[in-house]
């Protein structure tokens, strides 16, 4: 327990100099210059302009969505921006690759739906859909550049014995159906 108190100790202090380390000092006036007069310092330069500010809310970004299906079963996908069909269903065969897109997305458009549809075991179609937050996963949103946004569909075996389809955006699990 000591240990780590020290070791918290040395992150806290480490920390404290190079944060002073890294504010530049006030600039100092010139010597020699008279109480009253003017005198002609350089101006100080005005900070970066963030790139938040660059990006105009009606610019867009061509986003693809790359779907790898690795289920025994055929799935179909929608996507669906601001409750439009962004392009028609695909379906994905078994143990196949497939794409939705490009399609065209203003960067004002935080989230996009997916919806996926299985044939379970029973032979009852089942559709769910899920929100993709596309600022989680696509980082760097330049306007006017092509994005890929990588979806994998998978089967699982559950611990009572069924099946489920696993969707996963990336690496993170969206999406759980019971087959």
């Amino acid at each position: 327990m000591a240990k780590l108190l020290c070791f918290v100790a040395v992150l806290l202090v480490a920390s404290a100099i190079l944060a002073e380390a890294h504010t530049a000092p006030a600039p100092t006036p010139p010597t020699g210059s008279k109480p009253g007069s003017k005198s002609t310092a350089a101006p100080v330069p005005a900070p970066a302009p963030s790139v938040r500010g660059l990006i105009k809310k009606s610019a867009t970004f061509s986003l693809k969505c790359i779907i790898h299906n690795l289920a025994d079963r055929s799935l179909t996908f929608k996507l669906v921006i601001q409750r439009k069909d962004a392009a028609k269903a695909v379906v994905a065969k078994a143990k196949q690759w497939t794409a939705i897109g490009p399609v065209t997305v203003g960067c004002k458009v935080p989230v996009v739906q997916l919806y996926v549809t299985v044939k379970t075991n029973k032979g009852v179609v089942v559709t769910k859909s899920f929100p993709v937050k596309l600022a989680a996963f696509l980082k760097n949103i330049v306007p006017k550049s092509s994005k890929a946004l990588v979806v994998t569909a998978s089967e699982v075996k559950s611990l009572l014995g069924g099946k489920k389809l696993v969707i996963k955006v990336g690496r993170k699990v969206e999406l759980s159906v019971a087959l």
